[in-house]
């Protein structure tokens, strides 16, 4: 006898997104990678990550250096141009020195 029955086959569809993998196969008493592979064969399996791609690019956006740079230049009042040789300095470093920047800027409007 199968272990995905009708009856088996059906709660898999109508539980499934709204229980994880884990708590499926943890009431059906069945491995989870047997639990994906049936949800895969009925072609409603959603394999976990980013939401949606855009987010994923967004997230790579914010954490270049062109983003640091840009935005040091910003908080200094300069274009981007001038602190051309901020490209040549790793990610740590631009953040670093951003958070320095904001740092001065608060100190200096008067709030501590």
């Amino acid at each position: 006898m199968s272990k995905y029955d009708e009856k088996v086959t059906e709660f898999l569809r109508v539980n499934y997104p709204s229980k994880t993998v884990a708590e499926l196969a943890t009431v059906l008493n069945i491995g989870e990678k047997s639990i994906i592979a049936k949800l895969s064969s009925m072609k409603i399996y959603v394999k976990p990550g980013p939401q949606n791609k855009a987010a994923s690019v967004e997230n790579k956006v914010e954490n270049s250096k062109e983003y640091y740079v840009n935005t040091i230049a910003v908080l200094l009042g300069l274009k981007s141009v001038d602190l051309a040789s901020l490209d040549r300095v790793n990610n740590t470093h631009l953040v670093n020195l951003q958070n320095a920047i904001i740092k001065c800027a608060h100190f200096s409007d008067g709030k501590k």
